[in-house]
């Protein structure tokens, strides 16, 4: 009995040696393919792009049609393997590091570029921001952002070249947010400065209990709060001139009231709007994501939002994060395809932002 029981221990022990080795090597053969630029991957994490769609048409034949005609059709996600960042704690704190666990929060799209927010699951590093050439798919660079936070939602206000940036304030009562111009972000140089680029503004919002999304529309931010378990909120606050958040004292940091809070479904993840509809990302877990579609009928008539008075709801894949509306394209970003999620293999892991034409979408 001894001997049978120190033969399967051996047995085990070849195996468990053999697939660490396995593992290593592999790991290290993945790194020796990776594309770096300035210390961060460039390329999808899990597929090229030929092979993600087959399995995406494989799994989700009514969602092909309505991926946009006009190429690019999907971006890469960079970063998710390696990616070169700021170390937030320990003895390291402050000193350049490389990254393996962030993972992608926030989308949104200017003129030229599309921006990604993504956080350090593990908090040992700072959240950053990815820019992307919007015509040719390059990544263009990283921006380290100030702290850890979760930077789950982004908007572009086109009309002020602004990036807003949902944010955490411990010592503060409402939800924050936090603007950056666009002017800063382009001229920031990671490799040169070695420092994380500082917030222009960061405002107290008082209305929504966390700032889990945003968007913006007719010059109002909508910031939105997630809830896995019941319903949500959303609140909208009109911007002034310069746009920033009106009934805001910049010297005494008070809260910015709502200009309306309503009651949305649960487990929302981001908001846009696209002609007379608005979008909601749904999304929780390995089980399909949703895109929630409803009727707009203007701020005046906005009220409460329930799954029981959506227009349309459309199954995606799983882990669906932040959409943005850009004309008739709709960008939807996946946090599938970070390192904590990326085990599961049960699942189309989407390592990749893709880009559907919402005009057919919205047609059905």
């Amino acid at each position: 009995m001894r001997k049978k029981l120190t033969v399967s221990v051996i047995i085990i022990l070849i195996l468990a040696a053999g697939s660490y080795y396995l593992f290593q090597n592999y790991y290290v053969m993945e790194l020796q393919e990776l594309k770096i630029k300035n210390g961060t991957n460039v390329d999808s994490a899990i597929q090229n792009a030929e092979s993600f769609l087959a399995e995406f048409d494989t799994h989700y034949p009514e969602l092909t049609p309505y991926l946009s005609p006009k190429k690019p059709r999907s971006y890469a996600i960079p970063g998710l393997i390696r990616a070169k960042n700021i170390h937030a704690s320990g003895k390291q704190k402050g000193k350049i590091g490389y990254a393996t666990d962030m993972t992608p929060q926030g989308l949104t799209v200017t003129k030229d570029y599309l921006i990604i927010s993504a956080y350090s699951k593990s908090k040992a590093f700072h959240s950053v921001l990815w820019i992307i050439n919007k015509n040719n798919r390059s990544f263009i660079k990283t921006v380290v952002l100030e702290g850890t936070d979760h930077v789950g939602g982004l908007a572009y206000d086109a009309n002020h070249q602004r990036l807003w940036v949902t944010s955490i304030e411990k010592n503060w009562t409402n939800s924050a947010v936090a603007s950056l111009p666009l002017t800063d972000i382009e001229n920031y140089d990671f490799d040169k400065s070695k420092k994380t680029l500082a917030y222009e503004y960061k405002f107290d919002l008082a209305g929504v209990k966390r700032s889990s999304f945003m968007t913006l529309y007719q010059n109002k931010l909508f910031v939105g709060y997630f809830d896995k378990q019941k319903e949500g909120h959303l609140s909208y606050y009109d911007l002034d001139k310069d746009g920033l958040p009106l009934e805001t004292d910049l010297d005494s940091y008070e809260g910015s009231l709502a200009a309306k809070t309503i009651s949305i479904p649960k487990k929302v993840q981001g908001i846009t709007f696209y002609e007379d509809k608005i979008i909601f990302s749904q999304s929780y877990g390995k089980s399909d994501s949703h895109l929630l579609i409803y009727q707009n009928l203007g701020l005046a008539n906005l009220s409460h939002l329930t799954e029981g008075n959506v227009l349309l709801k459309v199954a995606t894949p799983p882990y669906l994060e932040q959409t943005w509306a850009d004309g008739s394209n709709l960008y939807a970003l996946f946090e599938s395809s970070a390192s904590a999620y990326r085990d599961n293999w049960d699942i189309v892991l989407v390592d990749r932002i893709l880009k559907f034409d919402f005009s057919a979408i919205k047609a059905q």
